[in-house]
């Protein structure tokens, strides 16, 4: 019996044991690097981090620190054992500074979320470089992440200053963007906002009713706002918080402490509640949040807005308006006080994440992205289907919400355009070709004259270059934007094709001039009156507009850019004896084409079979190019020789002394390119020369030349120092290029055909370090040079040089040779944002921008010549029409069904998935299922096929019928076309895409001209 009783107590303390411990302490942190690897999270559950932690004592470290792999001087600590005593100061007991760090393995696709308990409120933690914050229950890393980086900072009295991105006041509101600049809009005290050109590095705009303030780097405050001025009691740096308003004021310092006057608060608290955490105030009383997540508040009692409930909860933020005061709780719900009447918080509010105050109104951004708003003035509601916001700012009678795709929604009172609300596009604005030749005829519909909502309108416009006047919003003064001549039904203005010509539609209002409505417009050759012999031939590169209603907004990724022509000509038939002339493109522009002309090839074709082309670029031809290439801003030509049977066996480009000198003129550098070799001619380089030159290029083919040729250069003494014992490799065909140029730097480039490159992308970067080129000079003497791996906009790889004498060059790998630089290559823009700077990175993307960003991406050629009426839906005037025609030749984007195409429904991501499969047309099997992609849905079989182009969602769907967003679509065609993710740029491109969000890297890829060098882990970064 003793026994049983024995075995009886021993099994209950093992099963209490093990339910007071864990299963999951079972593996451990050890130097810094959890291993989770052979953990089954399906099986096992939730596994806890603790173990041994990197720790930096007194260092406030982010992603950013670590991403260069230096040594930073850490140590190991066990945690959660080490948290207070780490971070234990001298002072005082449990605060300090410090830096947590963990790696993290595991075999899973996705690690679905990371919980927290108990971390202090200014904590930052970051999960693959994504900022979490201090305020959070869940998480996703994302598809296919193989490891976390988690960084937890800690610095409970050095608090950094909020990222406050807006603020309002009474008429203005203020915006802070993502390069530390402020935008202003509306008026304080009827005075338009001012904001100097000097302020840069700010961190926060804060806003009284009646002046705005920047928070800079350090803490330094600036005034914004005729008449207004830091007050002398705000110290010279270290601010994080500020109240401005009423008779009470309060700044909040990096340290936690308060300084105060006007109603001071009581000089006990400073020592009982301190360090605060937050502040914020109202027209007379001011609340402070503490680190015990209490809050306090002085100043004017009447409003009974200092008059804290006893017994109110632990609370996560507070908000100040004229009376009333609220506390967001640390469970997502929200308590209020101050005058008795003011209406309550609504039931069931919950799930919030901020508040904001003023007035007698508040509003309640949750966790879903919608707001609440209750108290007064129902015309502060929300307009409907408000979503996706991120911040939010309350003005005396106004509210601006910031969304997640960088734009802004403001309603309420709209005296001065403090809402920030873009004005639309004028309508029933067209245009047709004038009586005068070089001339347009402006068509205006009458009701347009006299609207609804504004009365009487007038219409102004400007012509100036693209981007020379931006999209103004709506209510914002007109007077001094630079609109100063009227236009009116049938008046003609004297444009060329391609001009943009800015209208803007103002109305009247206590007698200042205001914007109602705003349009961007550029004109077609068919909508400009052409001389009678010009047959409209003025290569059209703005046909994405509508020819009979151009008022739509130019930046709406409808550029029509192409990509390089690579075609073999158009020939005329050959002549008897042998002779043949093809045209090919000069592109004006180069890597990023903007326009183009067509020189002539005498291609001559030998009894033996043996084909040479004559190239002769004369003064009327440079003429050409040199008008074409100033309309475009651009000062590169590109002559686009082809060779896509590699038969050519010699090239000659005469350039003769007139042509020569139009070139010299207009400061137009010149690019032979060929097949076998690019060669760029600096217009700098030719400085005082002013003779005809020419280049022959000759590819090494017959094989006892090449052999000989070879042979010389695995022992000739320049390459046998450099190579010692190791292997030569002779890697491609030789060339000889000849020139008359001497002494003139040129640029030359040889692409790297018929090389075998490893697969992997490291094994593929090392081989590259040691390539180099052999050249043979005609005057006897030979060396070796290390040129720069770098890939045209083809993707094509190349070795890239500078030469001032012409040879026999051979490419080599030898692996003693250590001087070539990293693979460098340079990518072009395909997607473009919109009209307010933003990119948008949320919104849908219709079946036309689609098509167009296939063109634009060069993923559909731009040369196709689309089919015409193909769509009966689909107008020839249509912006998109040609390339929605395109990408239907191409094969990529089909009509449905009723014959229709749809072209401004949104795509979905099935119809997307679609698309991807048409162009990759993968072999392997269907290797991944979707719980929501029945076996049965249109699209089941090509989604489960595309693994590694469309990812599934964090909770393992793939919603086939959801829209396609633009980040989403970037992604893909970025993957499609094997380029990017860009990372570690300069600063972001776009106010509204942060460096944390999701599709940073391939949005930075899609959206800029750059160069790039690979990355060994994958994607690229920038190259200098």
């Amino acid at each position: 019996m003793f026994g049983m009783i024995s075995l009886f107590i021993i099994v209950t303390i093992v099963n209490v044991f093990q339910w007071l411990s864990p299963r999951a302490y079972a593996v451990r942190a050890s130097g810094g690097m959890l291993d989770a690897t052979q953990w089954d999270f399906s099986r096992q559950g939730v596994l806890s981090l603790r173990g041994e932690w990197e720790f930096y004592e007194g260092k406030l470290l982010g992603p950013e620190d670590f991403r260069t792999g230096g040594e930073i001087g850490g140590r190991l600590v066990q945690v959660p054992g080490g948290w207070k005593n780490q971070l234990a100061s001298k002072d005082k007991h449990g605060y300090g500074a410090g830096t947590y760090r963990l790696l993290i393995r595991t075999n899973e696709a996705a690690l679905y979320s990371l919980r927290a308990k108990k971390i202090r409120m200014s904590s930052r933690i970051f999960m693959n470089s994504i900022d979490l914050g201090g305020f959070f229950q869940f998480a996703s890393s994302g598809a296919n992440v193989p490891k976390l980086n988690i960084v937890y900072t800690t610095a409970p009295v050095q608090l950094t200053i909020p990222h406050t991105r807006i603020a309002a006041g009474d008429g203005f509101t203020l915006l802070l963007q993502n390069d530390g600049t402020v935008k202003a809009y509306g008026r304080i005290r009827e005075h338009k906002i001012e904001v100097p050109y000097s302020l840069t590095g700010v961190q926060a705009v804060y806003a009284s009713n009646d002046c705005g303030y920047a928070i800079r780097e350090g803490g330094f405050v600036a005034a914004l706002g005729d008449g207004c001025a830091v007050p002398a009691e705000v110290p010279d740096g270290n601010v994080v918080g500020l109240v401005l308003d009423g008779g009470t004021s309060a700044v909040l310092m990096n340290d936690g402490t308060i300084i105060n006057w006007g109603r001071e608060i009581p000089a006990e608290w400073k020592t009982i509640y301190a360090p605060f955490k937050s502040i914020s105030g109202g027209d007379d009383h001011v609340a402070a949040l503490t680190w015990d997540n209490a809050v306090v508040s002085w100043g004017s009692g009447s409003t009974g807005a200092t008059s804290v409930p006893d017994d109110l909860p632990a609370t996560t933020a507070i908000a100040s308006g004229i009376n009333p005061t609220v506390a967001l709780l640390q469970d997502g719900t929200f308590r209020s006080w101050g005058r008795y009447y003011l209406e309550p918080v609504p039931e069931a509010l919950s799930d919030g994440v901020a508040v904001e105050a003023n007035d007698n109104f508040s509003v309640a951004l949750k966790r879903d992205g919608h707001l609440v708003v209750w108290g007064d003035g129902e015309q502060l509601q929300p307009p409907p289907g408000l979503d996706g916001v991120i911040a939010v700012a309350a003005g005396r009678s106004h509210i601006v919400a910031l969304k997640s795709d960088g734009t802004s929604v403001g309603w309420g009172s709209n005296r001065h355009g403090e809402t920030v609300n873009p004005a639309p596009s004028v309508d029933g604005l067209s245009w047709l070709p004038g009586s005068e030749i070089g001339t347009t005829k402006a068509s205006i519909a009458d009701e347009r004259l006299h609207d609804g909502r504004y009365g009487d309108l007038t219409l102004k416009y400007r012509i100036g270059a693209a981007g020379s006047m931006r999209q103004p919003y709506v209510g914002e003064d007109s007077s001094d934007l630079g609109y100063d001549t009227a236009l009116q039904p049938g008046d003609e203005l004297t444009v060329s094709p391609g001009q943009h010509i800015y209208v803007l539609a103002e109305y009247e209002e206590e007698g200042d001039k205001k914007v109602a409505y705003w349009s961007d417009v550029v004109l077609t050759a068919g909508q400009v009156k052409q001389a009678p012999d010009d047959n409209n031939n003025n290569n059209n590169n703005h046909n994405d507009d509508d020819n009979n209603n151009s008022n739509n907004n130019t930046n709406n990724n409808n550029s029509n850019n192409s990509k390089t022509n690579t075609n073999n000509g158009s020939n005329t038939p050959a002549s008897n004896n042998g002779k043949e002339t093809v045209f090919v493109d000069v592109v004006i522009g180069g890597e990023q084409p903007a326009d183009t002309a067509k020189v002539e090839i005498e291609r001559t074709k030998q009894a033996n079979g043996t084909i040479s082309d004559l190239v002769t670029f004369d003064e009327a031809k440079a003429n050409e190019v040199a008008d074409r290439a100033a309309a475009a801003k651009q000062q590169i030509a590109r002559i686009v020789i082809p060779d896509a049977n590699d038969e050519v066996g010699e090239v000659r480009m005469n350039v003769s002394s007139s042509a020569l000198a139009v070139l010299q003129k207009n400061g137009i550098d010149l690019e032979i390119y060929t097949d076998n070799a690019v060669i760029r001619v600096p217009i700098a380089s030719l400085d005082g020369w002013d003779e005809a030159f020419y280049f022959r290029l000759v590819p090494i083919r017959e094989a006892a030349l090449r052999q000989e040729i070879e042979q010389r250069a695995r022992t000739e003494e320049a390459v046998r120092k450099i190579a010692g014992n190791d292997d030569i490799q002779v890697v491609a065909r030789p060339m000889i290029i000849e020139t008359n140029l001497s002494s003139r730097a040129i640029t030359l480039t040889l692409p790297l055909r018929d090389v075998e490159l490893p697969q992997d992308s490291q094994e593929r970067a090392a081989y590259l370090k040691h390539m180099g080129i052999f050249i043979e000079h005609t005057e006897g003497d030979k060396e070796v040079v290390a040129g720069k791996t770098v890939a045209g906009a083809d993707g094509k790889l190349g070795l890239q040089f500078d030469v001032d004498r012409f040879s026999t060059f051979t490419i080599l790998h030898i692996a003693a040779l250590t001087g070539a630089e990293q693979q460098v290559g340079t990518h072009a823009q395909y997607v473009d944002g919109y009209p307010d700077g933003t990119f948008g990175a949320e919104r849908n993307v219709t079946r036309a921008e689609l098509a167009t960003l296939l063109v634009n991406s060069g993923i559909v050629p731009a040369d196709l010549d689309p089919d015409e009426a193909l769509f009966p839906d689909v107008a020839a005037s249509h912006w998109a029409a040609a390339n929605i025609g395109r990408a239907e030749k191409a094969g990529l984007l089909v009509g449905y069904p009723d014959g229709s195409y749809r072209a401004d429904a949104s795509i979905t991501r099935a119809e997307m998935a679609a698309v991807v499969y048409r162009y990759v047309k993968p072999d392997s099997a269907p290797s991944r299922t979707f719980p929501d992609v029945p076996s049965s849905h249109w699209a089941s079989g090509m989604i489960a096929a595309l693994s590694g182009y469309l990812d599934g969602y964090p909770d393992l769907t793939f919603r086939p019928d959801a829209k396609l967003t633009r980040a989403e679509a970037v992604t893909i065609l970025n993957r499609m076309l094997k380029r990017g993710p860009l990372n570690g740029g300069a600063k972001p491109s776009w106010p509204d895409v942060a460096p944390s969000y999701w599709a940073y890297a391939d949005i930075e890829e899609a959206s800029t001209d750059h160069a790039y060098t690979l990355r060994p882990e994958g994607g690229e970064w920038p190259a200098e």
